[in-house]
């Protein structure tokens, strides 16, 4: 039998992986010599391909389930697969046109767009679209507004000034009348204007400290609102669409993986502590397994960060199944932020050119 030079069959060895790994992520089945014969011509016999299964399962990038001969890959696998996927796949352009008409019509709150974005990420996946929206912590308050919602109840909307909106419901000990909400509503306004949020709350628990005696109540109906108003300003905001998407794929029957998936759906602070950790990272990224989260283990995620005024400010992508269509998912996030981007810049310049109208 003749000896292959190892880079020759380093090269087979990558062939042979990335053919099973197309099959199991067309089927969902294990992959056996004969189906890579039949479907890939590759000019080797079964025996050949049975050599080569079983050296990269001994390397770790494939294993076999008890049930059955053939191959699945395992997380070395995909890993493998990501990186060698030099060239992202073009969206179809009938495709590529239904995004870019989807963002077409101006939308007149970040929350509408983030809304927007994950229903298109999970639509053209099939899988689990997710947004977060930017925080607050790091723009400059251009307005804050107090709205009365009940009783107890009034409704902050702290407006920065590259347009960004945060709406916080506060409940109250108190029913605050309409004068003291317009005396709040002022206060707030001329002291934090300008500031970032963080500067914004020192400067706002400085301000307090000058209250005479008289003005007790009123310091302590600020210093309420200020808790709410501050501490939720600087929490991401997930938005998640199609997670009832994740029930159609067979490998997502196992009771466990369930669990897991349902309880960072459930506790949106956890998903967005994982997706959070791609904000200040560069480019696609791809997430396999455990790599993202040890509750993502039978999960991949395909992810970016979209940008404004040049810095990141939130993050966007896909969660689905291990054996997931890579090259097009990340084409369609590829996509998606790109449009985002535009998105905002294009909401930039519109507010900007609002205020000069306003200045005027």
């Amino acid at each position: 039998m003749r000896i292959l030079p190892e880079d020759e069959h380093q090269i087979r060895k990558e062939k042979i992986l990335q053919a099973v790994i197309h099959l199991f992520i067309k089927t969902g089945k294990p992959v056996g010599s004969t189906s890579i014969v039949s479907r890939f011509h590759m000019g080797l016999s079964p025996a050949s391909i049975r050599h080569v299964l079983a050296d990269l399962e001994k390397e770790g990038f494939l294993t076999h389930p008890h049930t059955s001969a053939g191959r699945v890959p395992t997380d070395i696998g995909y890993r493998f697969y990501v990186n060698s996927i030099v060239k992202i796949q073009r969206l179809a352009e009938e495709e590529e046109k239904r995004i870019r008409h989807q963002y077409t019509q101006r939308m007149q709150e970040i929350e509408e767009l983030m809304k927007q974005t994950t229903q298109i990420l999970s639509s053209l996946s099939h899988c689990t679209g997710f947004a977060i929206k930017p925080r607050l912590i790091e723009e400059r308050l251009r307005r804050i507004e107090l709205v009365p919602v009940s009783q107890n109840q009034v409704l902050g909307v702290l407006v920065s000034d590259s347009g960004m909106v945060r709406n916080q419901m506060i409940s109250l000990n108190q029913s605050p009348n309409d004068e003291a909400l317009r005396f709040a509503s002022r206060f707030l306004t001329d002291q934090l204007k300008g500031l970032n949020i963080n500067d914004a709350h020192e400067r706002f628990i400085s301000e307090l400290q000058k209250f005479q005696a008289q003005q007790m109540a009123q310091r302590d109906f600020l210093e309420t609102l200020s808790q709410h108003l501050f501490d939720a300003s600087g929490q991401s905001s997930v938005y998640v669409e199609g997670t009832s998407n994740i029930l159609n794929f067979p490998e997502f029957q196992d009771l466990d993986s369930l669990r897991s998936f349902a309880y960072l759906v459930d506790k949106k602070e956890a998903l967005a502590e994982v997706f959070n950790q791609e904000l200040d990272r560069k480019g696609l990224q791809v997430r396999i397994g455990k790599e993202a989260s040890p509750e993502l283990k039978d999960f991949s995620v395909v992810s970016s960060s979209y940008r404004f005024r040049g810095r990141p400010v939130g993050v966007l992508g896909i969660l689905g199944p291990k054996r997931m269509e890579y090259q097009r998912m990340m084409s369609i996030v590829s996509t998606v932020t790109e449009l985002v981007n535009r998105f905002l810049h294009q909401h930039d310049r519109d507010l900007l050119e609002e205020l000069h109208q306003d200045d005027d």
